[in-house]
């Protein structure tokens, strides 16, 4: 069945639910309200009869009514969660059909200075980020913002490949993971709060005398108040009472200094607890999987259980701030002060392994992300890692995953080995950048174990480099020509260290005029194949072609070229071997209503 079919069934399937769940909702209130009244109406009517048969009606109504609430609040969690995932697959409809901009794009990461980022749109609006994510906030987003930004040749693609297509076949599992984020994303920012509480300095630690202070004192102080209404003096009483407010008195502000550090967290952590509770429970076979969950383990306890107990003791130091009930628990029992021995005991004992699990997290989440788009195309292949000293990269019917399927263009195209440069022509609009773009942005997936929009892929893992769109800034002082020369210079210091990377360059040296231009981008790729760089040239410049023919071995010609009849221009957007013959810019400045003086 197709993943279109898949979302459509599953929508169905929970809107029949929901009905179900709004019926009964509507049955609670009522039931609610019939209970509560029948506390009240059981105790006034058998109260002139039998004190002890009003109370216990009136008690018999009340559990009901307390039953009933808790009944509905369960019912309004599967309302919840049956809304959440009708969103879920009516946004992976709306992404089958080509439009993704209901998911974040990631647009704090973007950065103009990234080897390759900026300009193969990884970031942003209509990015690849914004097509992949189906994450719920950090440590997700992060993580998968970390993959893209940090594709390495020394990765396990094929590991990886396997933990994809893993995760691709689990679609209810990555449903609920996607899901329970949904429902608790206050959890955004949650996990740096929590981490930079855990390096915070303990206020309690070092006080031994105070720890058992604190743990005895409700062994005598709740002995105390029972034996103060028969046979002890109430002075007593009013001592220990005393002691009790000095103590926290003394320690008030420092109570509230780790409250601040954890407030607003307790429902985060019961939200991380909540998703990592289902990885726990999921099994996996392939080894990078079956890894990453084995890690989420401590002394034979689940980092689910670990996790918890810290919201749970954030939620009884969250307390203090009902005065009614703070009050007595602090006077009676230190309870702040409890709480807080608790939290550094929990801290003490997993303060170094909790953001572990929190990467571990973000890890599933990223591998969910890239295991959706194996989900969401089949037709998309797994490539073929070659790991060899040479270069290779061969590619059959590749086009850009981006651009929607009834409107792409595939391309066939390979390069072989070091000191290899591919020199692209054509005329404006015909398709240089973006045949740039998909050679980067497919090889970003392929390198996260990802399929790849081609029929097939051969490919040796490198780092890319790319000087496509460049900018200038005012912040800096930089013009955008100088800004291209610092690029470029990055680009050729990877190629003198022989780095192994791929480079992708679009128009180099546009700021300057055209002599100096072909004479600096002719030297830039002599200098490249004289350190076996590996890269691809687009550009306009048609004498830079005549380098194939002194250097045969090394410079390839392509070109995409455009087909004119009078003045109307046809695109096919399709690779050729050799170099570009016909250029265009005269026709579009005339469509653009500028006259063009030519000599007939």
């Amino acid at each position: 069945m197709e993943a279109s079919s898949i979302y459509h069934k599953k929508i169905r399937d929970n809107e029949a639910k929901l009905e179900v769940i709004i019926r009964k909702k509507k049955w609670f209130t009522l039931l609610r309200a019939v209970t509560f009244l029948g506390s009240i109406a059981g105790f006034y009517f058998l109260f002139p009869l039998s004190l002890p048969a009003a109370i216990l009606a009136a008690l018999f109504f009340l559990a009901l009514f307390i039953y009933f609430i808790q009944s509905d609040i369960q019912n309004s969690r599967k309302e919840q969660i049956c809304k959440i995932m009708i969103s879920i697959n009516r946004n992976e409809i709306e992404f089958l059909n080509g439009n993704f901009s209901q998911f974040e794009d990631g647009a704090e990461y973007t950065d103009p200075k990234h080897p390759y980022t900026f300009d193969l749109d990884i970031f942003g609006e209509a990015s690849l980020f914004q097509f992949l994510n189906r994450t719920s906030g950090n440590p997700g987003k992060g993580s998968l913002a970390g993959r893209l930004m940090n594709i390495s040749e020394k990765k396990n693609i094929s590991r990886e490949q396997e933990a994809v297509k893993e995760i691709s076949a689990k679609l209810n599992f990555r449903q609920q993971l996607i899901m329970k984020g949904m429902m608790h994303k206050k959890r955004e920012d949650a996990a740096a709060k929590i981490i930079d509480f855990l390096k915070s300095t303990d206020v309690l630690s070092k006080n031994a005398l105070l720890k058992f202070v604190v743990n005895g004192f409700p062994f005598l102080s709740i002995p105390l108040v029972i034996l103060s209404f028969f046979i002890v003096p109430p002075g007593y009483l009013l001592l220990l009472l005393m002691l009790s407010f000095l103590i926290n008195y003394q320690y008030v502000r420092k109570a509230g200094i780790v409250h601040n550090r954890i407030s607003g967290t307790n429902e985060a952590l019961a939200g991380f607890a909540e998703v990592i509770a289902l990885i726990e429970k999921e099994s996996f076979s392939t080894a990078n999987l079956s890894a990453l969950k084995e890690k989420l383990f401590h002394h034979e306890r689940d980092a689910s259980e670990i996790i918890q107990k810290l919201s749970k003791y954030g939620k009884r130091l969250d307390y203090r701030l009902n005065i009614f009930v703070a009050i007595p628990l602090n006077l009676f029992l230190l309870w702040d002060l409890k709480q807080l021995m608790l939290i550094e005991k929990w801290k003490k004992k997993y303060h170094d392994i909790i953001p572990d699990w929190f990467n571990i997290l973000g890890d599933f989440e990223s591998l969910s992300c890239f295991g959706n788009i194996a989900y969401n195309f089949p037709d998309w292949h797994f490539p073929e890692v070659k790991n060899s000293e040479g270069f290779v990269f061969e590619a059959e019917e590749m086009g850009h995953p981006l651009i929607s399927r009834n409107k792409r263009i595939n391309n066939d195209f390979k390069i072989h080995g070091r000191s290899s440069i591919a020199i692209i022509t054509g005329s404006n609009m015909s398709g240089k950048t973006t045949f740039l773009r998909t050679i980067g942005v497919n090889l970003v997936l392929a390198q996260n174990g990802a399929p790849v929009c081609a029929k097939s892929l051969r490919f040796s893992p490198v780092g890319l480099h790319t000087s496509m769109r460049i900018m200038d800034s005012l912040s800096e002082n930089t013009s955008s020509f100088y800004a291209e020369l610092k690029r470029l210079n990055e680009i050729l210091q990877r190629a003198r260290k022989r780095d192994n990377v791929l480079l992708l360059m679009d128009e180099i040296l546009r700021g300057t005029n055209s002599h100096d231009r072909h004479l600096g981008s002719e030297a830039l790729v002599r200098q490249l194949v004289k350190n076996k760089a590996v890269g691809l040239l687009a550009t306009h410049d048609l004498e830079l072609s005549q380098l194939e023919k002194e250097l045969p071995e090394n410079i390839a010609n392509y070109n995409f070229d455009v087909q004119i009849s009078g003045k109307e221009l046809f695109f096919d957007y399709k690779l050729h071997p050799g170099v570009c013959k016909s250029m265009n810019a005269t026709i579009l400045m005339e469509k653009m209503g500028i006259e063009m003086n030519r000599n007939d």
